[in-house]
């Protein structure tokens, strides 16, 4: 079966999407109410983080995205991305956020549930474990064993979630 190609004329006098037409106009206020905001959270933060990590924030957490935002404009080093060599936007101000306002206690919980990288990035937050695992460390007095045990849960967790290459 071919598709015809319609005229310009005719597509004119086809009847209109009333619904279709409303849709596109809200979403496109939405649009622009969503770049407000981004931009709006990146001054809050001083400009210390990228758009990409400014998006990712607010659909994360909504307006509670300007308590991170706010995080970075005290502390520059909590702007600098979890995996800086990556595509990665997730930042430390997350792993401090979820620690101080969410009462994350394990590393698990952080990098699978809060920042997720468990199962968006490739390695699944394995380029920056240690570096989070030390910073939670110091928000929750962990000692060196405390540490060890919190990274070698997250280890049989990513190595749980591989075992199906093994298979």
């Amino acid at each position: 079966m071919t598709a015809e190609l319609k005229s310009t004329e005719e597509m004119l006098n086809e009847p209109k999407d009333l619904l279709g037409e409303i849709m596109a106009k809200v979403w496109l206020e939405e649009a622009k109410d969503a770049d407000d905001m981004v931009h709006k959270l990146m001054t809050d933060a001083q400009q210390k983080m990228t758009l990409p990590t400014a998006q990712l924030l607010l659909k994360t957490y909504g307006m509670r995205a300007f308590d991170i935002a706010k995080l970075c404009a005290e502390d520059p080093e909590l702007a600098k991305p979890l995996l800086p060599e990556s595509d990665r936007a997730e930042i430390f101000a997350q792993v401090q956020f979820s620690v101080d306002q969410e009462m994350a206690m394990a590393l698990e919980d952080v990098m699978i549930r809060r920042t997720q990288l468990f199962f968006k990035d490739l390695n699944q937050g394995l380029d920056c474990v240690d570096e989070v695992a030390e910073r939670m460390g110091v928000m929750l007095n962990w000692d060196e064993a405390e540490k060890a045990s919190q990274i070698d849960r997250y280890l049989v967790e990513v190595q749980r979630s591989r075992r199906w290459r093994d298979a």
